[in-house]
């Protein structure tokens, strides 16, 4: 999501628990950093159910590594979503593009 699209598309309510205490948030954009260091940013989207986009910001397209999604099924209702780095292979010219899993050809 970049500046411009901000705000475009609602906000996102999430109530952050810590210790039994709670807090409701609301927010354009939420930033999620993992254990491993990695962060990801959570918006809303404006498709017609809902939902919200998940995005691994680089900010430099020229960096060593890259941020990419694994998301594994648990239960009916339950992911397990990883977010982790790769190393660029500088040498194969190997970019983030090249992992697109997607079915849209």
């Amino acid at each position: 999501m970049n500046q411009q699209d901000k705000g475009k598309h609602g906000v996102v309510t999430f109530r952050a628990i810590n210790n039994g205490k709670s807090a409701r948030i609301e927010a354009e954009e939420i930033e999620v950093t993992l254990p491993n260091g990695v962060k990801f940013l959570m918006s809303p989207t404006d498709k017609p159910g809902g939902g919200i986009s998940l995005h691994i910001p680089e900010h430099d397209p020229e960096a060593l590594q890259f941020g990419a999604f694994s998301i594994e099924p648990g239960a009916a209702n339950t992911i397990f979503l990883r977010a982790v780095l790769y190393d660029r292979d500088i040498e194969d010219g190997l970019r983030p593009e090249d992992l697109n899993a997607s079915n849209d050809d």
